[in-house]
């Protein structure tokens, strides 16, 4: 994603996204990410791999509508991770 970095914009985006996906492991090796969250971020991820971007952005909506008070932290970096690879179809 950020090699395919064009614009400013999208060079903020990754950067944004590269941070929540820091963010991310940091929390779950503190163990503060349950389960179930953990396990739809390894849908959303091996959806990513597979191009299915559908199904990726749909579980990343509804992790940002359940567990946004949470994971804000790195929710946020994580959607704009997703948006963006689905807009390059990366």
């Amino acid at each position: 994603l950020t090699s395919s970095a064009a614009s400013p914009t999208e060079k903020k985006q990754a950067t944004e996204a590269q941070k929540g996906v820091a963010v991310f492991i940091k929390s779950s090796a503190r163990g503060t990410v349950d389960s179930d969250v953990a396990g739809k971020m390894q849908h959303v991820l091996a959806a990513l791999q597979n191009h299915d971007y559908g199904s990726a952005s749909s579980t990343m909506t509804s992790l940002v509508s359940h567990e946004w008070k949470d994971h804000k932290d790195w929710l946020k970096g994580m959607k704009i991770l997703v948006q963006a690879a689905t807009k390059k179809q990366i």
